[in-house]
């Protein structure tokens, strides 16, 4: 297994560092950890073929849909290795808005093979 700490959501901003915005002028959603796994490696064909694919994609789904910021999430070695694979060969469109966006891959990259002891939890919610 591995353990992903997520990271709080993004709001992605313009070169000037306003708000990003949709064409009818409402302000585009912050980016969270599960949309940002939704939107991009779960969305790159190499996450698996067929069935293999969409079990992954809805477990990935599943695991981050209600995930917190600073929450722990196991992940099978095997999912992690195939995301890590996808996000590792991303060629970024807009250097912006990847930049502001890095801190997932951040989190995705420094996942842990153990847990965070309770204590260190305990004492990081507390801060």
């Amino acid at each position: 297994m591995k353990y992903v700490i997520v990271p709080p959501p993004v709001t992605l901003l313009d070169r000037e560092g306003a708000p990003l915005k949709k064409p009818d002028g409402k302000q585009l959603p912050t980016v969270t950890l599960h949309s940002f796994l939704m939107d991009v490696p779960c969305s790159d064909p190499k996450i698996g073929q067929g069935a293999v694919g969409l079990r992954r994609i809805n477990k990935l789904d599943k695991l981050f849909a209600d995930a917190k910021p600073d929450a722990e999430v196991a992940v099978e070695d095997a999912d992690h290795a195939v995301v890590q694979e996808i996000l590792a060969g991303i060629t970024w469109n807009n250097l912006v808005l990847a930049r502001q966006q890095l801190c997932f891959l951040d989190a995705w990259e420094k996942a842990s093979e153990e847990k965070r002891p309770l204590k260190a939890v305990a004492e990081e919610a507390s801060a």
